[in-house]
């Protein structure tokens, strides 16, 4: 008869010809009844897999045991944005990243154990966001009632940036044991429909076009901040970040070195630009010269 808090360790051959150590332990049910615990062992010797299954048995004797399979999404997705996403990305990636979260994958899978979720729960999710995933403010008659809105779906390209990220946070699960297998694996997302040329083809302005934007900002307390952006083309965090030191009038070039990031709570200004190669300088022309204070 196995005694109440004994353990053992089983060995499971991964695909990749390693050898995974899965721990099997006895702890309490909140009613008092026996329970059978699994965990994948998270180092990769023997020694370490019963120095963990050691301390999984000494956390049920001082009461302290966390049971993985009662983890939530909505729980996991906290913690993953927090611990692991947050100090790697900016801000506003971090607040893009967290809404999304929480207005498409939380209210309809954050109740689930992370454990328990399937493929075919995902692909429901992405369906459903597909026919009905977009919020509408419904419309008010004259009484001030709201009249029925027919629902509407999230594009393709959304979806498929909800399924980007939720199978990064699954991954990170898997890399820290709390799953054995990223589900989203064996989900098909949907294809994002690709912008028509005549859509994704750059505009640029014509001479009397670009006259007649600079004449109507002339008066403008942000008339140079346009003009630059006219004869640059800079993304406007950069221009908003230019400082006249930047600007190097007798070799007539721009150098840019920072940009600025607005968050919902605040603005930043980071002095590395959006990617690498946005660290840059460039050449200016003689109009934009004769605009800025010598």
């Amino acid at each position: 008869m196995r005694r109440k808090g004994e353990g053992s360790i089983l060995e499971r051959k991964r695909k990749d010809g390693t050898i995974a150590y899965l721990l099997k332990y006895e702890g309490a049910r909140a009613d008092g009844d026996r329970k059978i615990h699994y965990k994948t062992a998270t180092g990769t010797t023997l020694r370490e897999a019963q120095r963990e299954l050691r301390n999984l048995l000494k956390s049920i004797d001082d009461g302290v045991h966390v049971d993985h399979t009662r983890v939530t999404l909505a729980d996991w997705g906290v913690s993953w944005l927090r611990d692991h996403v947050a100090p790697r990305v900016g801000t506003k990636t971090h607040e893009r990243y967290a809404e999304v979260f929480k207005l498409h994958i939380k209210p309809r899978l954050g109740n689930v154990a992370i454990q328990k979720l399937t493929a075919s729960a995902i692909q429901k999710l992405y369906r459903e966001l597909l026919e009905s995933g977009r919020r509408v403010r419904p419309k008010m008659d004259g009484n001030g009632t709201p009249l029925p809105t027919e629902p509407q779906g999230l594009s393709a390209a959304t979806v498929r940036a909800v399924h980007v990220e939720l199978s990064a946070c699954l991954k990170t699960a898997v890399r820290q044991r709390i799953i054995v297998r990223n589900p989203c694996e064996d989900v098909t997302p949907p294809k994002a429909q690709r912008a028509s040329s005549e859509h994704a083809a750059v505009r640029a302005l014509d001479a009397d076009q670009l006259g007649a934007l600079l004449k109507a900002f002339q008066n403008s307390d942000i008339f140079l901040l346009v003009a630059t952006l006219a004869a640059t083309s800079l993304r406007r965090g950069e221009a908003l970040a230019l400082r006249w030191e930047d600007i190097d009038l007798d070799a007539k070039t721009l150098s840019v070195h920072r940009s600025v990031e607005e968050t919902r709570t605040t603005v930043l200004i980071k002095d590395r630009p959006k990617t690498k190669g946005s660290r840059r300088t460039i050449t200016i022309d003689d109009g934009l010269i004769s605009l800025l204070p010598a």
